[in-house]
């Protein structure tokens, strides 16, 4: 068996996560203002969406929007065939509350929007009848938007001459009265398994089931060639396998991943699964992704071994910075210094946990007998040396 993730191939020169906190994407802007960097932020007055007896504070009450085009490489040279937009709103009340009640899933028929009349119904999240909407007038004309982005129905949209479609590896998240999204325009990568072709978009993964031979990864470009190109590159890792599983594509839009983690502790993070008993399904292999709230750089807390089974990160995003990746017995353990798409082996008597020096993804990946994510061996921190 075997699985490939797709991933953008340059380094980016502004590492922004979305998690609805904005504070980096705000940054971000702040550092890049203008049509030269790509920066640009906009206010909106307070109450225009109030009329009369509906003046009642509510999640569609827009008071900010951020909107940053990452359209250089680390060297300040623009990507044409890479760029990744990231928008971020501000309003005065939750996100997605039409009614004011401070729950944007539940409808309070005594609420503000409620005894009101001025809301009926409340649906969970950002709704099918509910919308965030950036407009983009592509041809400069000042008249109607040529496309508009929205967030829907929960999840992000394309919508053009009023025909909506999901946009592939778009992401966003919601923080109390904060939203922010993203997505990248870079090249998505292809893997023919047979006769059948599967598209990824960035930190999409495919699992490919026994008895497959012949797989082919689109373009056909070598790793420097791919990254000087702004294209795809993968990641492939395999186990052996005794049963047939179907071949599957695990969507990074479909991902809705609670954070874990203290963020005092700087290990507030998300672990992505993507390969798991109870998603797709195989026979040796267990995988995903985590990545990391701002401010937090540590992972895997508290360390652990697995008796079972080994692991393999992938560390990536790190840009210029790096990790500090811990392995070894519990009582005699080593650092490596890692850099940006290193990955590290840790059999099942070693410790596996990391710092990084910056912003940063890894991948993780295990084979052994047991494929239950939780069937690990943790190790106190006061017994480690």
């Amino acid at each position: 068996m075997l699985t490939a993730a797709a991933g953008a191939a340059r380094a980016e020169h502004e590492s922004i996560v979305i998690d609805g906190n904005l504070t980096d994407l705000i940054n971000a802007v702040n550092d890049n203002l203008g049509p030269d960097k790509g920066g640009f932020t906009a206010t909106d007055p307070v109450g225009d969406t109030y009329t009369g007896d509906c003046s009642y504070i509510n999640g569609y009450d827009l008071t900010q929007t951020y909107f940053f085009l990452d359209f250089k490489n680390e060297n300040e040279e623009a990507t044409p065939n890479n760029l990744t937009l990231y928008v971020g709103w501000e309003a005065t009340g939750f996100i997605g509350d039409v009614d004011g009640d401070g729950n944007p899933s539940t409808f309070d028929p005594i609420g503000p929007g409620g005894i009101s009349g001025c809301a009926v119904a409340e649906e969970v999240g950002i709704g099918v009848n509910e919308s965030y909407n950036l407009l983009l007038d592509l041809d400069c004309t000042g008249g109607v938007d040529d496309v508009r982005i929205q967030v829907k129905n929960n999840a992000v949209l394309r919508l053009v001459n009023n025909v909506s479609t999901m946009i592939p590896g778009a992401v966003y998240a919601v923080s109390g009265n904060r939203l922010e999204l993203n997505f990248s325009t870079s090249a998505a990568g292809t893997i023919r398994v047979g006769a059948v072709s599967h598209e990824l978009s960035p930190l999409d993964c495919l699992y490919v089931g026994l008895g497959e031979k012949d797989v082919t990864f689109e373009p056909a470009l070598a790793a420097a060639s791919a990254a000087a190109a702004g294209g795809p590159q993968f990641f492939f890792i395999s186990t052996p396998a005794h049963a047939k599983h179907p071949t599957a594509v695990v969507r990074r839009a479909d991902l809705r991943t609670d954070p874990i983690g203290d963020p005092a502790k700087a290990n507030r993070r998300r672990i992505n699964k993507l390969i798991h008993p109870d998603g797709v399904k195989s026979c040796q292999l267990v995988m995903g992704f985590t990545e990391f709230e701002p401010g937090s750089v540590w992972n895997t807390m508290p360390p652990h071994t697995h008796s079972r089974r080994t692991e393999i990160y992938l560390y990536f995003d790190l840009g210029d910075a790096v990790a500090f990746h811990f392995m070894g017995e519990p009582t005699a353990t080593r650092h490596l210094v890692v850099r940006d798409r290193e990955a590290v082996l840790s059999p099942a008597w070693s410790i596996h946990c990391g710092a990084g020096t910056g912003a940063y993804r890894f991948v993780w990946a295990m084979g052994g007998d047991n494929q239950v994510f939780a069937d690990m061996d943790a190790v106190p921190l006061a017994t480690l040396k």
